[in-house]
Protein backbone atom coordinates (compact mmCIF):
# COMPACT_ATOMS: atom_id res chain seq x y z
CA UNK A 1 0.00 0.00 0.00
CA UNK A 2 2.54 2.49 1.01
CA UNK A 3 4.88 1.86 -2.02
CA UNK A 4 1.50 2.09 -4.47
CA UNK A 5 0.44 5.79 -2.33
CA UNK A 6 4.06 6.86 -3.28
CA UNK A 7 4.06 5.88 -7.06
CA UNK A 8 0.88 7.84 -7.32
CA UNK A 9 1.70 11.13 -5.24
CA UNK A 10 5.03 10.85 -7.45
CA UNK A 11 3.31 10.67 -10.99
CA UNK A 12 0.63 12.94 -9.95
CA UNK A 13 3.07 15.70 -9.27
CA UNK A 14 2.46 18.01 -12.17
CA UNK A 15 6.22 18.43 -13.51
CA UNK A 16 7.70 17.20 -16.56
CA UNK A 17 8.03 13.00 -17.26
CA UNK A 18 11.55 12.72 -16.88
CA UNK A 19 11.38 14.59 -13.81
CA UNK A 20 8.80 12.41 -12.44
CA UNK A 21 10.18 9.06 -13.65
CA UNK A 22 13.76 9.99 -11.58
CA UNK A 23 11.88 10.96 -8.67
CA UNK A 24 9.82 8.10 -8.55
CA UNK A 25 13.53 5.72 -9.15
CA UNK A 26 14.60 7.66 -6.83
CA UNK A 27 11.81 7.54 -4.26
CA UNK A 28 11.46 3.79 -4.83
CA UNK A 29 15.44 3.57 -3.61
CA UNK A 30 14.75 5.67 -0.14
CA UNK A 31 11.58 3.70 0.17
CA UNK A 32 13.07 0.44 0.29
CA UNK A 33 16.06 1.72 2.15
CA UNK A 34 14.12 2.94 4.97
CA UNK A 35 12.07 -0.56 4.56
CA UNK A 36 15.34 -2.62 4.94
CA UNK A 37 16.26 -0.67 8.03
CA UNK A 38 12.90 -1.66 9.63
CA UNK A 39 13.07 -4.72 9.35
CA UNK A 40 16.25 -5.18 10.64
CA UNK A 41 15.56 -3.34 13.57
CA UNK A 42 12.68 -5.47 13.63
CA UNK A 43 14.52 -9.05 13.30
CA UNK A 44 17.21 -7.56 15.67
CA UNK A 45 14.52 -6.99 18.33
CA UNK A 46 12.90 -10.15 17.35
CA UNK A 47 16.02 -12.10 18.25
CA UNK A 48 17.02 -10.60 21.54
CA UNK A 49 19.85 -8.44 19.86
CA UNK A 50 19.09 -4.70 21.58
CA UNK A 51 18.85 -1.78 18.21
CA UNK A 52 18.61 0.56 21.03
CA UNK A 53 20.90 -0.19 24.14
CA UNK A 54 20.29 3.56 25.34
CA UNK A 55 16.47 3.02 25.83
CA UNK A 56 16.48 1.22 29.51
CA UNK A 57 13.18 -0.50 29.34
CA UNK A 58 12.34 -4.14 26.70
CA UNK A 59 8.57 -3.09 26.53
CA UNK A 60 9.20 0.15 25.77
CA UNK A 61 11.40 -1.15 23.25
CA UNK A 62 9.15 -3.23 21.41
CA UNK A 63 6.02 -0.47 21.42
CA UNK A 64 8.92 2.10 20.00
CA UNK A 65 9.42 0.14 17.38
CA UNK A 66 5.70 -1.17 16.99
CA UNK A 67 4.57 2.86 16.98
CA UNK A 68 7.24 3.03 13.86
CA UNK A 69 5.07 0.98 11.91
CA UNK A 70 2.47 2.92 11.16
CA UNK A 71 5.27 5.78 9.57
CA UNK A 72 5.52 3.20 6.87
CA UNK A 73 2.41 3.33 5.52
CA UNK A 74 1.68 7.10 4.98
CA UNK A 75 4.24 9.34 6.76
CA UNK A 76 7.15 8.12 5.18
CA UNK A 77 5.58 7.98 1.74
CA UNK A 78 4.93 12.03 1.79
CA UNK A 79 8.48 12.50 3.34
CA UNK A 80 10.38 10.43 1.00
CA UNK A 81 7.71 12.14 -1.93
CA UNK A 82 8.18 15.84 -0.61
CA UNK A 83 12.12 15.43 -0.94
CA UNK A 84 12.17 13.69 -4.36
CA UNK A 85 9.99 15.81 -6.29
CA UNK A 86 10.62 19.35 -4.61
CA UNK A 87 13.94 20.07 -6.78
CA UNK A 88 11.76 19.04 -10.13
CA UNK A 89 9.06 21.50 -8.53
CA UNK A 90 11.76 24.46 -8.13
CA UNK A 91 13.40 24.18 -11.15
CA UNK A 92 10.14 23.88 -13.05
CA UNK A 93 8.53 27.03 -10.98
CA UNK A 94 11.09 29.26 -10.03
CA UNK A 95 13.26 29.08 -13.12
CA UNK A 96 10.80 29.89 -15.32
CA UNK A 97 9.74 27.09 -17.37
CA UNK A 98 6.39 25.61 -18.26
CA UNK A 99 4.79 22.55 -17.03
CA UNK A 100 3.01 21.37 -20.20
CA UNK A 101 4.94 22.73 -22.60
CA UNK A 102 8.32 22.15 -24.47
CA UNK A 103 11.22 24.30 -23.98
CA UNK A 104 11.60 27.45 -25.06
CA UNK A 105 8.20 27.57 -25.75
CA UNK A 106 6.17 31.01 -23.95
CA UNK A 107 3.26 30.24 -21.28
CA UNK A 108 0.25 30.98 -22.63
Amino acid sequence: MATAFLIALTLATPVRWTHRFGALLLGLAWFNGYIAVRLAAHFSLLYSLDPFPWLPFAAFKRNLLGSVGYLQWYVMPIFIWGSTVSYSVHAELFRGSSLGGSEGEPDA
